[in-house]
């Protein structure tokens, strides 16, 4: 049996609610050659058994499940390391991919000959738990106009204009395995920041090739977060933010614009999970 061109790695916690929908976008695909693995991170809501009901309707689809739950960064790694495909999509398990998703991603791959690009990002939807679009066509904010290739250091004043991450979350990109390896994997280091954290680390070695397309939707959940979750995750971030000036040698003012914008993105999500709620 040959290699299949892409490895679907979808890293499961808990994800019974939406976890169907997941994995029907994947079968929908109009891009088929393809390998998925799910790696059930000791979930305790059925996660598991609706991930084996996808294994037992296509032999593409291969399931496993932690002794005990690692945590995400870890699962991210097993799941990656279960599959052999030299294309790597990463799809949370509560995420969904748009059908040409996967075509239009290897497309951008199959034309770098060079073998130059190693992450491909797109503009996302952001949808709610119903599946309601909160934000469309959202994302590559702080980029270069019309940039279809950036550099690391691209990355890292739109990271720091923006506030955000302009490529979006791991399951809107698509990595070659060889530049993930190159890279170190994702590193451990990092507990909220792994996809951007991965992406910089890829970028210091290969290019970022950007669609201005709409391929998949990220899925904010409506839970109310605690006042410890958002502090520790706003102070990783801000030390990521100094991290990347710090290694791509940007300014003080660019520096605190990045500090400035992340507070602003943070406010703006929480007002957004709580009209959900009220809703």
């Amino acid at each position: 049996m040959s290699t299949p061109r892409v490895a679907v790695c979808v890293p499961v916690y808990r994800n019974a609610a939406h976890l169907a929908l997941t994995l029907e976008s994947v079968l929908a695909q109009t891009f088929q050659d393809w390998e998925l693995v799910a790696v059930d991170d000791h979930s305790d809501d059925g996660s598991f058994e609706i991930a084996q009901s996808f294994a037992a309707r296509d032999p593409r689809i291969t399931v496993h499940r932690n002794e005990a739950n690692l945590g995400p960064a870890a699962n991210w790694t097993r799941s990656v390391e279960l599959t052999s495909a030299p294309l790597v999509k990463l799809l949370c398990g509560d995420d969904l991919l748009e059908p040409t998703c996967l075509e239009r991603q290897v497309a951008v791959f199959d034309a770098d000959t060079e073998h130059r690009i190693g992450v491909v990002g797109n503009r996302r939807n952001i949808v709610d738990n119903t599946g309601a679009v909160v934000k469309r066509d959202h994302g590559l904010g702080g980029l270069p106009k019309g940039a279809t290739r950036i550099t690391r250091h691209d990355l890292a004043v739109a990271l720091l204009r923006s506030g955000t991450n302009p490529l979006g979350e791991p399951s809107i990109t698509m990595m070659r395995r060889e530049a993930w390896a190159t890279a170190g994997g994702f590193p451990p280091e990092w507990k909220y920041v792994i996809d951007v954290a991965t992406n910089f680390s890829i970028a210091a070695t290969y290019d970022i090739a950007v669609l201005h397309e709409t391929l998949g939707s990220f899925r904010v959940s409506t839970t109310a977060w605690s006042g410890a979750l958002k502090k520790s995750q706003a102070s990783e971030s801000r030390r990521f933010f100094r991290h990347v000036a710090d290694t791509e040698r940007l300014g003080r003012v660019l520096r605190a614009r990045g500090a400035v914008m992340a507070q602003a993105r943070q406010v703006g999500r929480t007002l957004v999970i709580a009209s959900r709620r009220a809703g």
